[in-house]
């Protein structure tokens, strides 16, 4: 996913600025797919006891005030020593991580077609 996906961004970009504004059209489906690829990192389920939240790799910690805290409900499950809770929220995080990375392959698909 990543290494697909930073190979066609080389290559869009080493095509210089007349090519990107010739192909701005194309382009701006392919943008907006990367700006909605963060989407890829919520859970419907929102984090344990926080269901609004529903990043899962950030969120303010629950006794860090406005800290954040990187995958927060996996590291609330672990302080509180909830092992099959931390699994299930490696298993979220996971999963996120796979839908992120098969936009990008998606994404670099769509730009190697360009």
């Amino acid at each position: 996913g990543g290494d697909a996906f930073d190979e066609a961004m080389r290559e869009v970009t080493s095509r210089g600025a007349e090519w990107l504004e010739d192909h701005a059209q194309e382009l701006q489906t392919v943008n907006r797919e990367l700006y909605r690829s963060e989407r890829d990192l919520l859970s419907e389920e929102g984090l344990p006891g926080r269901e609004w939240f529903r990043h899962v790799m950030y969120a303010t910690g629950v006794y860090t005030g406005f800290a954040p805290e990187p995958m927060p409900g996996l590291q609330q499950m672990i302080k509180w020593n909830a092992v099959a809770d931390a699994q299930a929220q490696a298993d979220v995080i996971a999963a996120a991580i796979n839908r992120m990375a098969g936009t990008a392959e998606k994404v670099s698909r769509d730009l190697a077609r360009l």
